[in-house]
């Protein structure tokens, strides 16, 4: 007898409380599995040498608060004389939280146990780095195909969705190139379209020091970040941050939320209300309330940051409040 489909309402589904995916760096690195990818020798293993030792102390990454733990680092083309000096040539003092390992099981042949069986003896862990993932395929590279590179991502997704934790595998680009940098990711679109969050680091050219990281994923904004390498401390300066930019040429809606809540000083009430005021303002832009709730939680940060402006999303059983409020209001009595 055919197994009955385990389903549930919108309605029922909008009641659960549901714990969100961690964040590992804000705005940057959510937990799920990863994919970074750039040209040989560019500076990928120097860029997450170092992001496991900021996550691993809990330090800022550019600016971007980090949600602190254990990191595992899977250094495959590498040996320890090698990993040693990169490491003390970024950091005076190294972190207990941040182990390394040099050789590793395959893919299909008992790495997903090694990687489970570490976390589960060091549940604090927030971040796995296998440098690189062709290092632990057993997969020749005539033999790739979309269901091979599905099934190798898949193992190591399962891992990240059940631990809640980041796993960034580094990986290679394509020598053609393409006006879209993630199609330049190397291997078929199994890679990209199964990973929950992409990063491509491209050079401005061989021989500049200057690069960007382009970023998409399920859980964070499309987003350009302006690098340049510091050869004297071996680093991944941020040199330009393009969400600020858009945040204040491309979103509208932000822009007239930020106008709203200096006036009215506070406010308590759903999506599709805020819409309805807005427009008696004078916003025209379409939009819709989850649209709206979804752009306000991206912002959320940049808005407390940059504006003072506070936002929390309230879950009621028959519907879900905006409290938002003008930080620099002393008059707590505005708030609905």
């Amino acid at each position: 007898m055919t197994k009955r489909l385990e389903t549930i309402t919108g309605e029922k589904l909008f009641e659960l409380e549901l714990k969100e995916s961690r964040v590992i760096i804000e705005n940057i690195l959510p937990s799920g599995l990863h994919i970074l990818a750039g040209s040989p020798k560019i500076g990928k293993s120097w860029l997450v040498l170092w992001l496991c030792q900021m996550i691993a102390t809990g330090e800022t990454v550019w600016g971007f608060k980090t949600t602190k733990g254990k990191v595992l680092y899977l250094c495959l083309e590498d040996k320890l004389p090698r990993i040693k000096s990169r490491l003390m040539s970024i950091t005076e003092n190294a972190s207990e939280a941040t182990a390394f390992a040099t050789e590793t099981l395959p893919l299909g042949g008992g790495l997903v146990a090694q990687i489970e069986n570490y976390i589960i003896n060091n549940p604090e862990t927030m971040l796995v780095v296998i440098d690189t993932l062709q290092q632990v395929r057993t997969l020749g590279s005539d033999n790739i195909s979309y269901a091979n590179d599905y099934k190798d991502i898949s193992a190591l997704k399962s891992i990240s969705d059940k631990y809640d934790i980041a796993i960034v595998c580094v990986h290679h680009l394509r020598k053609m190139k393409d006006d879209d940098p993630f199609n330049m990711i190397s291997g078929s679109m199994g890679l990209s379209g199964s990973a929950d969050g992409s990063y491509v680091l491209v050079r401005d050219n061989r021989m500049s020091s200057k690069a960007k990281l382009f970023i998409t994923g399920r859980d964070i904004p499309d987003t350009e970040l302006r690098l340049e390498f510091d050869k004297v401390n071996c680093l991944w300066k941020l040199i330009e941050h393009d969400a600020y930019d858009e945040f204040e040429n491309d979103e509208p809606i932000i822009r007239a939320i930020c106008d709203y809540i200096r006036e009215k000083k506070s406010y308590y009430n759903t999506s599709t209300h805020l819409l309805s005021e807005l427009a008696k303002c004078g916003y025209k832009e379409e939009i819709t309330p989850a649209t709206l709730s979804k752009k306000l939680r991206s912002h959320a940060d940049i808005l407390n940051e940059k504006f003072n402006i506070y936002i929390e999303f309230i879950r009621k059983s028959d519907k879900r409040i905006l409290s938002i409020r003008d930080g620099n209001d002393t008059n707590d009595s505005n708030i609905a």
